[in-house]
């Protein structure tokens, strides 16, 4: 899970230009100061990073870090 983790929070420090220190695995995407259409595009995001696809229902779920974690967890193991 901390791999993910970092991986995660790399993706959204580079996609929407916020410190890396200011994301941790409790932050809130309203937090960050992004909305549901940076949220689409952070799930988008998140497919070509770890390559599969996210389920429409998964991504509308996608609001915090956790939740991008869970998803990407869930889909990891999905696939195996």
């Amino acid at each position: 899970m901390t791999q993910v983790l970092e991986r995660v929070r790399g993706l959204i420090s580079r996609e929407f230009n916020i410190p890396l220190e200011n994301i941790s695995i409790d932050s809130k995407f309203s937090d960050l100061g992004l909305d549901s259409l940076d949220a689409i595009e952070h799930a988008i995001d998140l497919e070509w990073e770890f390559g599969f696809e996210i389920p429409e229902e998964d991504a509308l779920k996608i609001e915090s870090v956790r939740s991008s974690v869970e998803c990407v967890i869930k889909q990891q193991l999905t696939c195996t």
